[in-house]
């Protein structure tokens, strides 16, 4: 949620409206999660495999964010593919009493990046904010049980 805050961020100023910046980060985000989730459920990736081929992919996505609509979107979605692999890939390795607990942290951590994404961008600029955003993803941990 950091990173797509960033990305909207970064978005407005290359689209120039916030409705369609709103439209292309949230719609590409939402579509290429979604696609990643769903592939990773439906084979065994490595936890940490499509978070370290993400981050480069964010950086140069985030740098040469396109100016068109479609573009954008697109991008958004590249992006986002493989940031939607590693939740469901941990959810597998969860025991079946540990899955609630995950989900409520996803929960939180979604509403905090929200929050805290537009405070942190005004503070120490938008590729301040994507930088974070990767290295938190960068830095997590195994799943285990709870």
């Amino acid at each position: 949620m950091l990173l797509e805050m960033a990305f909207l961020q970064r978005a407005m100023l290359r689209l120039g409206s916030p409705v369609h910046a709103a439209a292309a980060v949230v719609g590409g985000f939402l579509v290429g999660s979604g696609i990643g989730s769903a592939l990773a459920e439906r084979r065994s990736y490595p936890f940490r495999a499509p978070i370290l081929a993400a981050l480069p992919l964010a950086a140069a996505a985030f740098l040469l964010l396109p100016r068109s609509f479609p573009g954008a979107a697109a991008c958004c979605a590249v992006v986002a593919l493989p940031l939607g692999m590693p939740f469901p890939a941990a959810l597998v390795r969860l025991p079946r009493a540990s899955v609630p607990w995950a989900l409520a942290w996803n929960g939180c951590a979604s509403v905090a990046a929200a929050a805290a994404a537009p405070l942190l961008s005004c503070t120490f600029g938008i590729p301040a904010t994507a930088a974070l955003a990767a290295a938190v993803y960068a830095c997590l941990p195994r799943p285990r049980a709870l």
